[in-house]
């Protein structure tokens, strides 16, 4: 291939101007018209120019302008033979780019991933809840047993009915993993657990106004719903592809939602041998962010069925709750004192109004006492939902 021709001037003497337009003219050439793809060849061919007017049509092979270089754009005469590895547009050797395939880093297999169903043991600590439920000077102001009309006979430290930790086993779900590589893979994962606690007493209530009071027996329910999603990696610090695998589970990041539930339930029967249960429950809710870690293990029977299991530590809380829905029971407040009563003694502190629960309230409790004949209930806190304990889990895995 010739190389590029460099035009005189008619005097027979060369400038700068020209080289200028020479060596323009050039790499214009050969990044317009010389770029190959992928695997192919592309050869650098010799541009033509249009002789521009007080230039000659004469080539030379070397400048004779005093300090100044011409660049060799030659290529070898050798036009066959092993393409170069590498990438270059003025090399002797065959211009060339590498295949996709030679990068370090390829795409990712996207094919390896597997849906998997769960069952397992969850035992969520609900400290805060569950310290409350056993000691009846402590009291949730939203709950309805608390709500209950008050009287001498039915003080505020007997409508805090003392209730046994709630407690649940079962915990129900399913799994979605994708293997990035031999060691790492995503998982994301969705949990349900559900705990109760339930009590039983005798109540004093007012059926009407008019009427004496009448002992019932009341039957008071606490329940905690819990729905985790979860996101984290697995390192398989051991690894035989389709055979077994054990690994570490670590947390990204989760978010945890609690369904708290409170009723209490009075089976009344009246004078005239009528009986009715009356139902008065509080409803509220709550969200949270929670994490995990822990380590598992799976075996195949198939390539695309394993077991599996796992022990987690949750850690996490949902600080606050919010009232959904709230049903009042209906029962009717105690009859008035009569009018030649005694007044109230001075001493005694005079009680803070309990307030209905409206949607958007938040989950508060107090400590509560009773001073002579007035309930008195100390400063609110809020309710939070302790999320931390153990959770073991047992997962069919269905692989594709």
């Amino acid at each position: 291939m010739a190389p590029p021709k460099i035009y005189l001037r008619s005097d027979g003497k060369t400038t700068s101007v020209n080289y200028f337009f020479v060596i323009i003219g050039s790499l214009i050439a050969v990044t317009t018209f010389n770029q190959p793809a992928f695997g192919q060849f592309a050869p650098l061919p010799s541009p033509e120019y249009p002789l521009l007017p007080g230039f000659s049509s004469t080539p030379v092979e070397e400048s004779t302008g005093p300090g100044i270089g011409l660049p060799d754009f030659s290529l070898s005469a050798a036009d066959s033979g092993t393409a170069s590895p590498e990438f270059s547009t003025t090399s002797s050797e065959k211009t060339t780019l590498p295949l996709l395939e030679a990068f370090p880093l390829k795409p990712l297999d996207w094919e390896n991933w597997s849906v998997g169903l769960l069952i397992g043991i969850y035992h969520p600590s609900l400290n805060t809840l569950n310290h409350i439920l056993a000691d009846n000077r402590i009291g949730i102001l939203q709950d309805p047993n608390f709500l209950l009309p008050g009287n001498p006979d039915f003080n505020v430290t007997q409508r805090n009915i003392a209730a046994p930790d709630i407690f649940g086993l079962g915990e129900y779900g399913f799994e979605l993993h994708l293997d990035l590589n031999p060691k790492y893979s995503f998982t994301l994962a969705f949990s349900s657990w559900a705990g109760e606690s339930r009590a039983e007493d005798s109540a004093s209530i007012f059926t009407r106004s008019n009427q004496p009071s009448s002992i019932v027996p009341r039957d008071a329910r606490y329940n905690v719903l819990i729905n985790q999603l979860w996101s984290g990696l697995r390192y398989h610090f051991y690894n035989e592809p389709g055979k077994k695998k054990f690994y570490v589970n670590l947390g990204l990041i989760g978010g945890s939602a609690a369904y708290l539930t409170m009723d209490s339930l009075e089976r009344v029967i009246t004078n005239n041998n009528l009986s009715f249960d009356s139902v008065s429950v509080t409803e509220a809710s709550g969200y949270g962010f929670t994490t995990r870690f822990g380590a598992g293990g799976e075996y195949y029977f198939a390539r695309w069925l394993s077991i599996g299991a796992n022990v987690n530590y949750v850690v996490g809380k949902i600080a606050t709750l919010k009232v959904s829905r709230f049903f009042a029971s209906g029962f009717a407040n105690p009859p008035p004192p009569p009018p030649d009563s005694s007044p109230p003694d001075p001493s005694i502190p005079i009680p803070k109004p309990v307030n209905t629960p409206v949607p958007g309230d938040t989950i508060t409790y107090a400590p509560m006492k009773t001073v002579g004949a007035a309930d008195y209930v100390g400063d609110p806190q809020d309710l939070s939902i302790d999320l931390d304990g153990f959770d073991i889990t047992f997962y069919i895995q269905f692989h594709f």
